[in-house]
Parts: C-alpha cells; sequence; structure tokens
C-alpha cells in the first residue's frame, strides 16, 4: 500500500493529489513507522492508529498545506487559547485570510461545538470597520476551523515598544481609544461582549486602521478548555474587571474596566497592577494616578478603573465624548467691545400652551464669527448682522419631546422628565421642530425628501439656530457677556459638566441663566445647530457633518466654552446629544 511522502496518508494506486493534504503524488514510499507519543489528551498527536485528523499536527501545519481544497497554508500567525491561527490564502477568493484551527479537545465535544457556532454566528453577523470580520465557521471534515479578516500591521503590544519606556504619547493614545470605543460601542449595541481587552488583541493596520480581535469565539473556546481541564478561564487578570475576578455582574462595565486598564497601560508602559497579588490589587488598592498626562485624560482613566461597576463610565458612547479632546479650530472668535451705550433689552417670555416650551426674545444685533487661522471654510472673522428671534428658554425636556412626538429615546429617562432630552439625532430635532410648528399652526420651515434637508429661513416656525445666533445668545446678544461661559466665568455657577454632574444629564434650570435669562447653554447636553460643520453660509452645500455647541455632562470644561465647536454626523445618537429651538420674531 503506498503513503504520501509529506503526511504519510494511505493513497490508492489512482491517487494523483494525495486526498488528506494536496501534496501531489510523485512518488511513494514505505508506511512510515511512529513512535507511541507522549499522551496530552489536549494537543493534536501524530498517531497510527486513530486518524481523527490524519497524521497532521494542527499546531504545526506545514506551508503549502491544503484545507478543504480551498485554503493554502502560508504561515502560522500565532498560538494562543483558542489554538493555532493561520495565514492562508483563499483560492476562490483570491485574498489572505487568518485560518483560527480549532483544538481537537474542543472538535470532539458536542456542547463546545454548540457553543461555538452560536458564537460564530452572532460575530459573522457583526460589520464594523473596527472589528476584525468572521466570515464562516467550518464544522464539517477534519480540521475544524473559522475563517476571518486577516490583518496585517502591529498590535498594540508591539506598538508601545516603539517608544521610550514603551509609554505613548498623549495625543497618539486619544487617537487609538477612540476608534477602540467606536468599534466597542458598536458590539455593545449588538449585545456583544469582548471579556479580554488587551494590546495584543487590538491591531493597526498598515493603513492606520484599529482591528479589535478574539472577541466571544475565543472566550468560548477558553471556557469549553477550561471545564475540560477543571481550570478557571476567562480574560487575562491584569486586565480584569473587579466582577470578573468574582465572577459575577459581568457586563458592558467589565469591558470598559478592562479598556481603562489598556489605556493606562499604553500611557505607563504596563497596566494598573502587574505584580504582587494582582487579584487582591485589582479588587481593594487604587491605582496610582498618572503624572504627565490632561485632566480630562486622567478623569477618564478613573471612571473607567471605578472598582464597584455602578460608579463606571455606563458605555462606550460615554467614553467616545469624554475623549473628545481636539483643539477648536474653527473659532477664535473675535469680540470688539461695544463702546456705545447699551439700552437694557426688555424680556418677553412666549410660552407654548401644548407643550409648555418657552421662548426669551433676543433684540437682533451684529456678531463676530469665524477665524483666521486658515482652516477652509471658516475664515475670515467676519461680522454677521441678526434679526429678532425667540430662543428656547431651555434644552427641550423629556417631557416635552414625549408631547410632540410620543416617544422618548433618552438614556436617562425615568429620572425626571425636566431633564434634557438626549439621544436624538439632527434628522429628528428637525422632525421635532416641523411637528411643534404643525401643532402651534406656524408654518414650517424645513422640507424634508431622501434625507436631503432644506430650510426656508422665511418662515416663522421652529427650528435649530444657527451656530451665529446661538452664539450671541449664549453671549446674552446686545447685552455682551464676555465670558468664556455663558452666563459667568465661574464654569460651576453655570455649567454641567465631567466634574459635578455624577456622570449624567441633569434637570434644566438648575444653575444660574445669562443675561437675557438663558440656561443650560454651556453643559448638560451638546445642542445641535442647522450649520454644516466646516462653513457659516447656511446655503452651503458643502461638507454633511453637522454642529453642535455648548458643551455636555460628559465634557470637560474647555468644551463647554462658548466658543468651542464640534462636529457629528447628522445620524449620530449620543446621551449627550439634544437641542434648543429657535423661531424669528
Amino acid at each position: 500500500m503506498p503513503f504520501c511522502n509529506k503526511c504519510g496518508n494511505k493513497l490508492t494506486k489512482e491517487d494523483v493529489f494525495c486526498p488528506e493534504c494536496g501534496t501531489p503524488v510523485k512518488a511513494v514510499t514505505p508506511a512510515p513507522k511512529f513512535e507511541e507519543p507522549v499522551q496530552d489528551e489536549f494537543k493534536t498527536q501524530i498517531r497510527a492508529d486513530k486518524h481523527v485528523y490524519g497524521v497532521v499536527n494542527l499546531e504545526n501545519l506545514p506551508k503549502d498545506h491544503i484545507i478543504d481544497e480551498r485554503y493554502e497554508i502560508k504561515e502560522k500567525l500565532g498560538q494562543g487559547g483558542f489554538g493555532a491561527v493561520y495565514l492562508a490564502y483563499d483560492q476562490v477568493m483570491g485574498i489572505d485570510k487568518a485560518l483560527k484551527i480549532i483544538p481537537e479537545a474542543v472538535s470532539s465535544d458536542k456542547e463546545a461545538m454548540f457553543d461555538l457556532q452560536q458564537e460564530a454566528r452572532t460575530m459573522i453577523a457583526l460589520n464594523h470597520s473596527n472589528i476584525v470580520r468572521v466570515y464562516n465557521f467550518h464544522n464539517s471534515g477534519n480540521i475544524k476551523y473559522i475563517d476571518m479578516e486577516y490583518v496585517d500591521g502591529k498590535t498594540l503590544s508591539e506598538i508601545k515598544l516603539e517608544y521610550p519606556d514603551k509609554c505613548v504619547p498623549e495625543e497618539r493614545v486619544k487617537k487609538l481609544a477612540i476608534k477602540i470605543a467606536e468599534g466597542m460601542a458598536y458590539v455593545h449595541e449588538s449585545n456583544v461582549l469582548h471579556e479580554d481587552i488587551k494590546p495584543q488583541n487590538i491591531k493597526e493596520n498598515s493603513k492606520g486602521e484599529i482591528k479589535i480581535m478574539d472577541f466571544g469565539i475565543a472566550e468560548t473556546v477558553r471556557t469549553s478548555m477550561s471545564r475540560l481541564q477543571n481550570s478557571s478561564s476567562s480574560g487575562t487578570l491584569v486586565y480584569m474587571s473587579p466582577e470578573q475576578i468574582l465572577g459575577k455582574n459581568v457586563g458592558r462595565e467589565s469591558d470598559i474596566y478592562s479598556f481603562g486598564a489598556l489605556i493606562y497601560e499604553l500611557l505607563s508602559g504596563h497596566p494598573p497592577f502587574y505584580r504582587g497579588d494582582i487579584s487582591y490589587q485589582i479588587l481593594n488598592v487604587q491605582q496610582e494616578k498618572l503624572i504627565g498626562i490632561s485632566q480630562s485624560l486622567s478623569n477618564t482613566l478613573e471612571k473607567c478603573l471605578e472598582k464597584d461597576y455602578q460608579n463606571r463610565i455606563k458605555d462606550f458612547e460615554s467614553v467616545i465624548m469624554t475623549l473628545q479632546s481636539r483643539k477648536d479650530k474653527a473659532t477664535n472668535i473675535k469680540i470688539i467691545k461695544d463702546e456705545t451705550e447699551q439700552k437694557p433689552v426688555k424680556l418677553t417670555n412666549i410660552v407654548s400652551e401644548f407643550s409648555g416650551i418657552e421662548m426669551v426674545y433676543v433684540e437682533g444685533g451684529e456678531f463676530d464669527i469665524g477665524s483666521n487661522n486658515g482652516v477652509k471654510g471658516e475664515t475670515p472673522v467676519h461680522r454677521v448682522k441678526l434679526g429678532d428671534l425667540l430662543i428656547g428658554k431651555y434644552p427641550i425636556t423629556q417631557e416635552q419631546y414625549e408631547k410632540v412626538t410620543g416617544k422618548n429615546p433618552s438614556r436617562f429617562k425615568g429620572i425626571d422628565k425636566n431633564m434634557p432630552v438626549e439621544r436624538v439625532t439632527w434628522y429628528d430635532a428637525i422632525d421635532f421642530c416641523n411637528k411643534m410648528s404643525k401643532i402651534e399652526g406656524l408654518n414650517q420651515c424645513y422640507s424634508i425628501s431622501d434625507n436631503d434637508v432644506i430650510c426656508d429661513f422665511e418662515q416663522n416656525g421652529y427650528r435649530l439656530p444657527l451656530e451665529a445666533e446661538w452664539g450671541f445668545a449664549a453671549q446674552s446678544g446686545n447685552n455682551k457677556d464676555y465670558f468664556h461661559f455663558s452666563g459667568s466665568e465661574n464654569i460651576d455657577l453655570v455649567c454641567w459638566y465631567n466634574v459635578n454632574s455624577n456622570y449624567q444629564p441633569q434637570k434644566v434650570g438648575l444653575k444660574n441663566p445669562n443675561k437675557l435669562g438663558i440656561y443650560d447653554m454651556s453643559g448638560n447636553v451638546w445642542e445641535w445647530c442647522w450649520d454644516r460643520f466646516g462653513n457659516f453660509k447656511h446655503t452651503s452645500e458643502h461638507g454633511v457633518m453637522r454642529l453642535l455647541k455648548g458643551g455636555s455632562w460628559l465634557s470637560n470644561g474647555e468644551f463647554c466654552k462658548i466658543d468651542y465647536r464640534l462636529d457629528s454626523y447628522p445620524k449620530t445618537i449620543y446621551s449627550s446629544f439634544g437641542f434648543r429651538l429657535v423661531r424669528n420674531k
């Protein structure tokens, strides 16, 4: 009986290729002699008696080995709790993929394979630019495996070695952290946990894109192996949350803790606890505060690494907002003091009988807006003339939004309906304006078709403020306040932000107003404006990003300044995004 030169598989005289490994049959040799191996029930053995996987060692597949007449092994990429991972060429699709080979101990366990199949189905449905794609789960044939997106580049563990003392600069850490948080926000919205966030599981590819690897699939394999070995699993100790160590209450907050430990390591060169009794320290010892980083990032780390999961930042959407540290390129608004005597403005509050929305009268005037820093679409500083208008005394509350639309999308609902509505998109705010106008018998300002919105500023209905209108009202209009925040230079008097908000929005009107009697223009929730980001002319068709002003309960003080500008896609949903109304007088 002939045997394959490469793998030793039995051949027939008619075989041109080895049916086991795909090697061309050039010559045959006598059957190889096998020595009895040292028994290890969790590793694939080269055995002559049982051919579960033939004589191929799953942890050392040879180059050019062919799996399922499709995948050509190019090289081994690594070995972990999951098993061996290989770079393979997909001959059908014509691309490289990563193959995760399922260990024999797992593939022969029906319960483990059932769990693994369920996890694979979940991951196959996910599609995000910051997550490694899972394409298919192969549980037939001699070799069981999962084929996935192949990611070139370096892991964060490798990247930190490029810097002195393995400490990555803060600005790069923030950029990496935001991309990781965006990917994690997406999977959490899909009710998927990671449970093992660490530098080795995150790669930056050659295009600078972040790819998060090893989600629930790897955890299922580790759990199955642990059950078979009667050992513990779940996560890597130095990145594990207190509740993970205790084995209870493991939810989204646990991933946020691990994320915080990861960011801490990138900044300092090591995780918060990495020597001595690590479990005890994670449960009982406060991590050392990092020196030489911004206060805002320090605050974010502390909130991510809270021992009690109930005190942590609640979701990655919130994490993203706290990490928004882009400097304000767009403003440098030049306020020119008018030395002429200002006439007092008599405020006239108009209240909607239906919704209870209060509107404050703002006398028209002139306002300087723009910058001279060379940013396209924002130069030069120029003076705009504004007509009289009415602007909301407060941001729209949950109660008001529910009265008009019949729904409340807020994350923090059920606490106080006088808290600002949040988790509204720019389109939601536009729709609210039109519905409110119709209820009041006013002409609608917006016409909408296929997500294209046109605003008729001559109509008398409700609409979102222009940035110039928002800034003019925040600075108290013709009663000008020369403050960084709306109503005061003391942020705590007028603003709910990450230092005093207890990490949630607060009931409107509790802080001091500005001179026009307008509340919460600094902090509480970001407020959508009509403007496209990067161009002050409301008739512009440049860009798709929309502008938000004022900062929020999640923001540090810098973001709550009147001049600061934030951009976001109009369909973005965050628990810190709200809005207020304006009307032409």
